[in-house]
């Protein structure tokens, strides 16, 4: 199941690397935005310096630490956890990576997403959450069983 751990690790790459780009396409066309898309969708700047919903917001480096000491145990959990749980740990060190990467460079997340009354966010949030709901799928099914067990 080595390969299924080296995907998962290109994945959380990947996520971060867009996650990164994304922001700055965001920083670049900041002149010009927001952008509203529809009635419920814009493409707005926000600075969070804490997490989920800006909680922890003047927490300074201890929460930068903690974020990376998250991140190193995710990392060693793709290749320790058993398989099953590679690719939704992927999606979640992927997204904490770029958040991550953000907190170290500029002192704070960029979210950029607005969808109706819902807080801001960018594409690491929506790594994290994909990857915490594949986790609690994967948690919920039965693990699969091999030949002649019972």
């Amino acid at each position: 199941m080595k390969h299924v751990r080296v995907v998962a690790a290109v994945l959380a790459v990947a996520i971060t690397v867009l996650d990164q780009l994304a922001g700055w396409l965001v920083r670049r066309e900041a002149d010009h935005l927001p952008w509203t898309l529809g009635r419920e969708l814009a493409i707005r700047l926000s600075q969070n310096t804490g997490i989920s919903f800006s909680r922890l917001s003047h927490s300074g480096d201890w929460l930068r630490v903690l974020i990376a000491l998250v991140c190193v145990g995710l990392a060693v959990a793709i290749w320790r956890a058993p398989a099953r749980f590679a690719i939704p740990l992927a999606f979640v060190l992927g997204g904490a990576a770029g958040n991550l990467i953000d907190r170290l460079r500029f002192g704070y997340v960029l979210d950029y997403v607005g969808i109706g009354p819902w807080p801001t966010f960018n594409v690491g949030d929506v790594a994290i959450v994909v990857g915490a709901a594949l986790v609690a799928f994967v948690v919920l099914r039965p693990a699969p069983r091999r030949a002649g067990e019972v």
